[in-house]
């Protein structure tokens, strides 16, 4: 009796290895009009990783199946508004397990698209509408003036009144905008606490408030909500602006110097130092160290 049990076990173990619980996944199923046949449907994410996909359109259905491991958000756009318009609006899915999401497309605006199956989508796609058409009058106002060319350039002259001029109308209109979406998050995140949408929300627009304020934000969150890569990455950022606040101490850390050689920064202790922070994406800041 206790061999076969042992027979049987081991069948059943060999079983069970054999045939793995199948993996999860958020998967999307998407509706548009058969005249986009042939059109695709673009998805990608830049966080926690890289993500690019795109699905065509067959007989007015598409979609995407993702590899779940964590709550996150997707964003997708549609292939048909980017060719005929030359530009594309950008629709933010979040989730926050592994589930069937469906998306009803607007090709023509894609951001006006209708989703169901994401609890967050609704909140965050109020937020969204109540402060990105402020965001994108500011940018279109400047590019109508400006030229679109001259706000983008990279090379423009910093030192020219009309430079100058520009800048003081961003600065005033941005302070409008962070106002307006300091107003937003406070009565999100009041309101959901506890949804996984709030904290998408705050990771992306915490730079935008004082640090009382999104401190205090931060903390009324669910922590149960923050276990993930958008939570931790919240934390970091209040965590780093503490740390970087006027009159603290910096933490030490050691760089090479130009000689390759580790240099400390407490070794510098009663000196005036400059700092300078750049990245590799500022074509200025490579041209000031070619090297």
């Amino acid at each position: 009796y206790t061999l076969a049990l042992i027979l049987i076990t081991g069948s059943g173990i060999n079983a069970l290895a054999q045939n793995p619980a199948p993996a999860k996944k958020v998967v999307f199923k998407g509706k548009a009009d058969v005249k986009y046949n042939g059109e695709y449907i673009y998805l990608f994410s830049n966080q926690p990783k890289m993500v690019r996909d795109s699905a065509k359109i067959t007989n007015g259905a598409f979609s995407f199946s993702r590899p779940f491991t964590e709550a996150g958000e997707y964003a997708f756009y549609s292939g048909y508004e980017k060719r005929t318009t030359g530009d594309y609006s950008v629709l933010v899915v979040p989730f926050e397990k592994a589930s069937e999401m469906s998306i009803k497309a607007d090709m023509l605006r894609f951001n006006q698209s209708e989703v169901k199956g994401s609890s967050g989508f609704f909140i965050y796609n109020a937020f969204s509408r109540a402060t990105d058409p402020v965001y994108e009058k500011l940018m279109n106002d400047l590019i109508a003036k400006y030229g679109k060319a001259y706000l983008y350039d990279m090379k423009r002259d910093t030192t020219a009144q009309k430079y100058k001029d520009m800048i003081a109308e961003y600065t005033k209109g941005k302070a409008v905008y962070n106002e307006l979406l300091k107003k937003h998050l406070i009565s999100t995140v009041n309101a959901h606490p506890n949804s996984f949408a709030s904290v998408l929300l705050m990771q992306s627009y915490v730079e935008n408030l004082d640090l009382p304020t999104a401190e205090a934000l931060t903390k009324k969150l669910d922590p149960a909500v923050m276990d993930n890569f958008f939570g931790r990455n919240l934390m970091s950022q209040v965590n780093g602006r503490k740390k970087s606040a006027i009159g603290n101490f910096i933490e030490d850390f050691t760089l090479n110097d130009p000689k390759d050689q580790p240099l400390k920064f407490s070794s510098l202790k009663g000196k005036y130092v400059l700092i300078d922070f750049w990245g590799s994406w500022c074509q200025p800041c490579r041209a000031s160290h070619p090297e």
